[in-house]
């Protein structure tokens, strides 16, 4: 006899119209975020940033960039993974450690570069000589490199305050979704927490789960009570169990999304085990024409691309239009307007002498502050 599934509960409906408003606030900017780099640099900072670090990567690969070199600035790692300046050094200097991260600073104006050793990280992943050559082609290897990834969503960072809460919130949200997709029962009805499976799904510690669930509390998104269910015999075995509140993480969301003007933006359509949606390299892309406000700028002959308003400043002088050789870097380098101090008159070929007679007339010595004339 083959038993028809669970019909989901009435408040179900209700539930599924609160996760489709929760995804269409938590927006598109999510990272592929795998908990096996978390467990193997030993950090949620420095296994973010290194799952962003590698989706780079790839899109650089798929363009047809193989050096793997990736610029970002700090406020751009922040807008992208929700950590602070001080989780990013840390993160940066964890990777260093592993040998799995290089650092460059190039450029005018100098701008850090990184890069992910792929051969060292695939060593570390698969020790033994089990690793050969790092293919992006070859998704079945990554995925038993990396593992399978979670989504992790930026917005919560700046939601909870916190890297690791927000690991937890996207995966208990992802969980619920699941669930509820599956035709599982909905409502008010309370989930039981696996931590065993819970801490292998996120790469955080007991200290790390419990500090993170501890902040959602806190801030009224988890609810979690104690309970207890029968096992086999009859026994009785204490539980934890756990339920969000959406009336809260919407409200939530929403002002933060307000805060970031990122309210009404696409859903994240990468499901787990996929690759992320190409994302236009923003950080990558030179500029070629840089922005001359200026006129006269624009016509310059040689210009520097690093610097916008440096091809040429504009003189307000006549004579230092004209000058042969000027400092670009001095808007007034021309020819000095230098009065009263020396005076320069050339012979002619009629004093039968090519010589130049130079003399010097300074205001207030003996003899007045008159020229004299050559002899």
């Amino acid at each position: 006899m083959v038993s028809s599934p669970a019909l989901p509960s009435p408040a179900a409906p209700a539930r599924l119209a609160h996760i489709r408003e929760t995804v269409r606030l938590l927006g598109q900017r999510c990272v592929a975020y795998h908990p096996k780099l978390v467990q193997l640099t030993g950090r949620v900072t420095a296994g973010l940033m290194l799952s962003q670090s590698l989706y780079w990567t790839k899109q650089l690969h798929l363009a047809g960039r193989l050096d793997g070199w990736f610029w970002k600035s700090a406020r751009q790692w922040q807008e992208e993974t929700g950590l602070s300046r001080r989780e990013q050094d840390t993160a940066r200097s964890t990777l260093k450690a592993l040998g799995v991260w290089q650092e460059k600073r190039q450029g005018m104006p100098a701008r850090l570069w990184y890069r992910v050793d792929l051969g060292a990280l695939g060593r570390l992943l698969a020790p033994g000589g089990a690793f050969h050559i790092w293919d992006w082609r070859n998704e079945h290897e990554v995925l038993r490199l990396l593992g399978r990834p979670m989504l992790f969503y930026r917005i919560l960072s700046s939601l909870t305050g916190s890297a690791t809460s927000a690991v937890l919130l996207s995966r208990l949200f992802s969980e619920e979704r699941t669930q509820l997709r599956a035709g599982a029962p909905g409502g008010t009805s309370w989930r039981r927490h696996a931590f065993g499976i819970l801490r292998a799904q996120t790469g955080l510690t007991r200290h790390e789960l419990e500090s993170a669930r501890g902040r959602l509390r806190q801030r009224d998104i988890l609810h979690e009570k104690r309970a207890a269910y029968r096992i086999g015999g009859g026994a009785l075995k204490a539980s934890v169990e756990w339920r969000l509140d959406y009336a809260v993480l919407i409200a939530r969301l929403r002002k933060t999304a307000e805060n970031h003007r990122v309210q009404g933006a696409p859903a994240c359509k990468t499901a787990p085990g996929s690759a992320l949606e190409a994302a236009p390299l923003s950080s990558m892309a030179e500029s070629g024409k840089p922005i001359i406000r200026k006129p006269d700028n624009q016509k310059a002959e040689n210009r520097l691309i690093e610097f916008p308003e440096s091809a040429r400043l504009d003189f307000h002088n006549p004579p230092d239009r004209v000058g042969a050789l000027r400092n670009a870097c001095l808007a007034e380098s021309g020819n000095p307007p230098y009065t009263g101090l020396t005076t320069f008159t050339p012979t002619t070929p009629e004093d039968g002498d090519a010589r130049t007679a130079r003399v010097c007339a300074t205001p207030g010595a003996s003899g007045g502050g008159g020229r004299e004339e050559p002899e």
